[in-house]
């Protein structure tokens, strides 16, 4: 019997979800924690705290970026790989223009410091997974 595909729900936000209050107050928080090209532990426990405060997670990005930072809160300090994911989780949750800025930043961030071995891995696997998705849909 073959496997059922796995739905996989959108968490990137929606033009009709930029536009509401809590819409763009996540905009706002996530656009501050990456505004120098590379999410900061500083970032991520501003962001663990607006999500604290805001715990019905009206939005499906919310409710991502909670599992996110949740898997990564218990930590008394976070890997540079932990940074570099919630960097991506990030880039996955902003509407598209603002995400290409973003990526272009942290781009421009990246040519100043060389990355270490797990974020390129890790951009690797993203790029496989963009493509695939790219893939799938086109089916």
């Amino acid at each position: 019997m073959p496997e059922q595909a796995q739905s996989v729900q959108r968490v990137g936000l929606t033009r009709a979800q930029c536009e509401t209050p809590m819409g763009q107050e996540l905009v706002n928080v996530l656009s501050e924690i990456v505004r120098d090209g590379l999410a900061t532990e500083e970032g991520f426990r501003r962001l663990q705290q607006w999500l604290g405060e805001r715990p019905d997670g009206q939005l499906p990005a919310m409710d991502f970026l909670s599992r996110v930072v949740s898997e990564r809160a218990s930590k008394p300090k976070l890997t540079t790989r932990d940074l570099f994911e919630l960097q991506f989780a990030v880039e996955r949750v902003l509407p598209h223009p603002l995400r290409e800025r973003v990526a272009a930043r942290r781009q421009s961030a990246w040519s100043w410091a060389r990355p270490t071995e797990n974020q390129v891995e890790s951009l690797h696997r993203s790029e496989e997974r963009r493509v695939g998705k790219e893939c799938r849909s086109r089916w």
